[in-house]
């Protein structure tokens, strides 16, 4: 699984299943199918939990 974030995107590649991302305090802020490339839109700048295929990994977003 490779996570990058494009503008205020977070992108997944080669997830197995679904991908959740989550904010700091646990709220799922999106979801969407795994596979070559999913793209789940954030409410904004800061550190998300993504979690797919038992995975989690913690990505932060800067402004820009």
């Amino acid at each position: 699984m490779d996570v990058s974030v494009e503008g205020g995107s977070i992108v997944v590649s080669g997830a197995q299943g679904s991908v959740a991302v989550y904010s700091l305090s646990g709220a799922m802020v999106g979801r969407a199918k795994g596979g070559s490339r999913a793209v789940v839109a954030v409410p904004g700048p800061g550190v998300y939990v993504v979690k797919a295929g038992g995975k989690a990994v913690k990505v932060r977003i800067n402004n820009e």
